[in-house]
């Protein structure tokens, strides 16, 4: 099993919903990284299943709306993610979080570790900058529960 991805999801042709796609950009300008996979996601949705059970560490990142980002960035872990969501949003117009809600049912208990770096909708260019470092610092095995985004980036 590899050992990280970073999957950008997001539609390039709505800024609204840009956000992982221009992280995916600045993450590509500045490769290689040894040992972390960086996929465009696109609105791909429960079709990146075949990338998520590939790796022990999976990092989301996409735009968010509806949760308190801190510097306009929100940073959530798989139960996280569960906890602070409706059940309206796990149909297949969820996109990535239908995959998510999917992960037991098509992984059983090797669930990779799952990390989500939301952006808020039409950021800036330093919190897209700093959601790109972010996706560094977590694929470097940073802890998320004790990582602070801005202390970090």
């Amino acid at each position: 099993m590899k050992e990280t991805v970073i999957i950008c999801v997001g539609n390039r042709f709505v800024h609204s919903d840009a956000s992982g796609m221009m992280v995916y950009d600045i993450l590509c300008k500045n490769k290689p990284y040894s040992g972390i996979r960086v996929v465009e996601g696109g609105i791909a949705g429960i079709n990146l299943y075949p990338v998520v059970r590939d790796f022990k560490r999976v990092i989301l990142v996409d735009t968010v709306r509806g949760f308190e980002p801190e510097k306009g960035i929100s940073l959530l872990t798989y139960e996280e993610i569960l906890s602070k969501t409706d059940e309206k949003d796990y149909d297949h117009n969820g996109g990535f979080l239908y995959l998510i809600k999917s992960l037991p049912g098509l992984l059983g208990e090797s669930i990779p570790e799952i990390i989500f770096i939301g952006i808020s909708d039409n950021p800036d260019p330093d919190i897209i900058k700093r959601a790109a470092c972010l996706c560094l610092k977590m694929a470097q095995g940073h802890d998320v529960k004790t990582a602070h985004v801005k202390r970090m980036c």
